[in-house]
Formats: structure tokens, C-alpha cells, sequence
């Protein structure tokens, strides 16, 4: 489902599946790496999403001891690429579970409200498919007369 889609919507859907990824599958799925040096493509992904809960010192050198072909400097720009990612992935699976909230108390309006957020959000980091998926469970337009 668009944006404009979301937005025509014009009910909520009768028993929704109200599954949606979760931030850490959010994370896990993201498209991103690094061209190094020495080290070739690095994928977002060498940095794991547990891994971002330590400080960055501790993640970059985790994440050096993985791989010792990365630079410090190579390194610091991974781990800065995976915590603004996970934050993302966060920010974005919290909105779509606001989403749901506001589908089980039946407020079109609220879930409308959450989604176009979250499209917004995962919009800027792409594609919108985690949004996307949810909003063509949860919302319906009017049937055309």
C-alpha cells in the first residue's frame, strides 16, 4: 500500500493479520555495506543488532577483533551506520505497532496516523515494504459505487 493509499483509506480491515517485522528483522533485512580497502564489502550486518546495546569503543572493537582487516576509521563508520539503522528499525516497528494498537481499539484515524509516520520514516531508508505489507492489512478503501 502507497502513501496515498494509506491515506484514502477510508476503514479498517474486518480480522486483520496484525503481524509486522520486528526492528530486529527490520535491521537484519537493511541493504547497506562498506567498500574497504582491505577487508572488500562489508555488510551492515558484520556489526550485530545485540552488539549495538555496548558503547561504540566496545562495538568497534568487537567488530575489529571479527575482522582485522578493517581500519579503526572503517570500523567507526560501520558501527555509525548500524546504530542509526537499528534506531531506524526501532522508530519504525514502534510506529507500526502503535498501528496495531489503534486497528484492536478500532481507530481508523489513529492507525492511519501511525502508518503514514512509519512510511514516512522507512521512506527515508528506501523502500516502504515492512509499512507497506502492514497498512494493505489493516486498511481498506471504499468499494467504488
Amino acid at each position: 500500500m502507497t502513501h496515498d493509499e494509506i491515506e484514502a483509506a477510508t476503514r479498517l480491515s474486518a480480522d486483520a493479520d496484525t503481524d509486522h517485522e520486528d526492528a530486529r528483522g527490520w535491521y537484519d533485512s537493511y541493504g547497506w555495506h562498506l567498500t574497504t580497502e582491505d577487508a572488500g564489502d562489508v555488510m551492515l550486518q558484520a556489526v550485530r543488532y545485540d552488539w549495538l546495546d555496548d558503547e561504540d569503543d566496545a562495538v568497534i572493537t568487537r567488530l575489529r577483533k571479527a575482522d582485522s582487516d578493517l581500519s579503526a576509521d572503517e570500523a567507526e563508520s560501520i558501527v555509525t551506520a548500524a546504530r542509526s539503522t537499528r534506531e531506524a528499525a526501532e522508530s519504525i516497528c514502534d510506529l507500526l505497532d502503535e498501528a496495531v494498537e489503534a486497528y484492536e481499539r478500532g481507530d481508523l484515524d489513529g492507525a492511519k496516523q501511525a502508518l503514514l509516520s512509519a512510511y514516512s520514516q522507512e521512506s527515508d531508508h528506501g523502500d516502504t515494504p515492512a509499512t507497506s505489507v502492514l497498512a494493505g492489512n489493516l486498511l481498506e478503501a471504499a468499494e467504488d459505487d
